[in-house]
């Protein structure tokens, strides 16, 4: 008889069934039947020979583990029911585009392998793959965001009359090299109550929580200077459509706890998320400004287009399918975004460390008041646009 101890108490269940049900292997994508790990000879063989964890079928607190058994089965079986996941997947699949390998890469600082030995006739080690952050949660009103938090979240500075920077746009770290934001802050608009000493931004100031430098909020920034900002060719200011921009740095970023890249959400469909995250330094919550400098969360629904242009003023010619709307309707609060380019994103239901980024802030504010939602640019709609400039070549 077999005897199983385990190291750890904590497994993450990836099929979320029980012994005898069917399942899909997350590595080879063909079907199996739950069984006890210490009756399936092909979970075993795969450690042995080339390393690959089975794929757990339910949570393993103690005793026997349930694994996704291959035994008996071709690899080439085809399951009943394909294993739902978080779309887009980040995993073992082929054919997938560049943004998501991307993905894929930049996501392997975020999980950490934690091994458990498996105590048989021959002891077995084996590994599992866990979030390396901490989960914070996201509601509303408006809260302060925690160091590290948002690690892709970033503030595009102009130089004012002193010389000193002054952030008007946000951003999201997207590569090693480069910032998705919208065409709308390639410059701002000269006012005499806030004069730039240029109209277009200079610098983009990464893992800061708090953007006035008096303020010691436990982080050391990271200012980058601009190369080049591209604007997508079909932007025609001062409409809104096509607002999506680029800012390419003079060199490539460091990653680290406060510094990491986004994913971005690669379908047009945002089935199973009612509820978004949106994140800037020019969040308000209640009217309150003692925080406008802080990072700032908050948790939003999205609005069906259709419904939205309600809201809309006659000036607009209504959203198309490159945009879409989000904000509160829940007149008991009020927090509102002014910040144009900051992400409108969703954690990743597989780790909750990693943020696909679905919108970027183009107009409009997502107050709690029923006439102010926000209207976001889709990025879903123009990865071909992204992927061409960010990722050219590889």
């Amino acid at each position: 008889m077999y005897i199983i101890y385990f190291m750890l108490v904590l497994v993450t269940s990836v099929c979320g069934q029980k012994e005898g049900d069917t399942c899909t292997d997350q590595y080879t994508t063909a079907a199996g039947i739950c069984k006890p790990v210490e009756v399936c000879e092909t979970a075993k063989q795969d450690l042995q020979e080339s390393g690959i964890q089975p794929t757990f079928c339910s949570p393993t607190v103690s005793g026997n583990a349930v694994v996704c058994c291959r035994d008996g089965l071709k690899i080439f079986d085809t399951p009943a029911t394909a294993r739902t996941r978080d779309f887009p997947s980040w995993g073992f699949e082929e054919g997938k585009r560049i943004s998501e390998k991307k993905c894929e890469e930049y996501s392997r600082g975020v999980v950490k392998r934690v091994d458990y030995l498996l105590l048989l006739v021959k002891p077995e080690i084996f590994s599992i793959s866990v979030d390396k952050c901490d989960n914070r949660p996201v509601s509303l009103p408006a809260q302060i965001a925690e160091l590290g938090e948002f690690p892709h979240m970033v503030a595009l500075g102009w130089k004012d009359l002193t010389k000193k920077y002054k952030f008007k746009c946000g951003g999201s770290l997207i590569s090693e090299r480069f910032v998705l934001t919208v065409a709308q802050c390639s410059r701002v608009i000269p006012t005499k109550e806030d004069p730039p000493d240029s109209d277009q931004p200079v610098v983009v100031r990464l893992g800061d929580l708090n953007l006035d430098d008096s303020v010691k909020d436990g982080v050391t920034p990271v200012d980058v200077p601009i190369r080049h900002f591209h604007t997508h060719p079909d932007y025609r200011p001062p409409k809104r459509y096509n607002d999506i921009g680029l800012v390419e740095l003079e060199r490539d970023v460091e990653f680290n706890s406060y510094i990491r890249p986004a994913c971005l959400w690669t379908s047009p469909d945002l089935s199973g998320y009612d509820k978004v995250i949106t994140t800037g330094w020019s969040l308000i919550n209640n009217n309150k400004t003692d925080h406008e400098k802080y990072l700032q969360k908050a948790s939003i629904n999205l609005i069906e287009n259709n419904y939205c242009n309600s809201f809309i003023t006659s000036k607009r010619m209504g959203l198309n399918d490159s945009q879409m709307c989000a904000g509160e309707l829940n007149q008991e609060w009020d927090s509102c975004l002014n910040e144009s380019g900051s992400p409108l994103q969703v954690a990743s239901k597989e780790n909750l460390c990693i943020f696909y980024v679905l919108g970027i802030t183009s107009f409009g504010k997502p107050c709690a008041k029923y006439t102010s939602p926000a209207v976001f640019t889709r990025v879903s709609s123009y990865l071909d646009w992204i992927e061409g400039i960010v990722w050219l070549g590889k």
